[in-house]
């Protein structure tokens, strides 16, 4: 797994670091057409991440054995949730999002369920994508946005929602919608959210990574603020 490693997150679980990762054995593209990433997990045991010991866990298995990345994790109603992207054999596209109680930091219990998956026409241009999800809790409800598109000026963001009271097996129970301030403050692509909200403030930050007019940078990091 030592070729294309991507999108790295570390999260703090019950006294111990986690370092979510995807990575592929190979460059070359599967059957599929798609790159071979899988996901991965680290572990340390230190309470500095930064000076202990960091141990590779292995592959966080799915039922599908196809690509996959963007994972992240959060606590909801007292149980440990794996929230990810991944390709299904059977659906047209390269990516949906899945959602799955944890039974560890490193194994997912019980059978995905699938949240969402491209079918609007701002989630196909160039690429039939959603992926890297971010969590937001707010006021009554719990949001998900997402990247969908090409990784060029079409990527773009979407939510979804549900009531913060309980989170059902069922996809049907999220809304989804695009979000076009999104557009409007950066000017191209912007995409790969995270949503950091500090205990009690009125104003959630929305990071996202974009390209604007005045950087030639491909990619610039955006921090939008969304009053509550």
């Amino acid at each position: 797994m030592s070729e294309l490693i991507w999108a790295p997150e570390i999260h703090h679980l019950d006294g111990r670091w986690v370092i979510y990762f995807a990575a592929a054995h190979t460059q070359a593209l599967d059957k599929l057409g798609m790159f071979q990433h899988r996901m991965y997990a680290l572990e340390c045991t230190h309470t500095d991440p930064l000076t202990g010991n960091w141990v590779e866990k292995g592959q966080v298995k799915t039922p599908f054995n196809t690509f996959a990345l963007d994972a992240t994790t959060f606590r909801h109603q007292g149980k440990q949730w794996y929230l990810w992207a991944q390709k299904s054999p059977d659906i047209t596209g390269n990516s949906n999002i899945y959602l799955a109680e944890l039974e560890n930091p490193w194994m997912i219990k019980g059978q995905p369920v699938m949240l969402s998956k491209p079918e609007y026409d701002w989630e196909c241009r160039g690429f039939w994508v959603n992926e890297g999800p971010a969590v937001l809790s707010h006021g009554d409800r719990l949001f998900i946005s997402y990247s969908a598109s090409a990784t060029d000026e079409n990527y773009c963001m979407g939510l979804l929602s549900t009531p913060i009271r309980r989170i059902r097996q069922t996809g049907t129970n999220c809304r989804i919608r695009y979000l076009p301030p999104a557009r409007k403050i950066v000017s191209m692509g912007p995409g790969t959210t995270a949503l950091p909200k500090r205990r009690r403030a009125t104003t959630c930050w929305c990071t996202t990574r974009a390209t604007t007019p005045k950087l030639k940078a491909i990619r610039s990091t955006i921090l939008i603020a969304i009053p509550a």
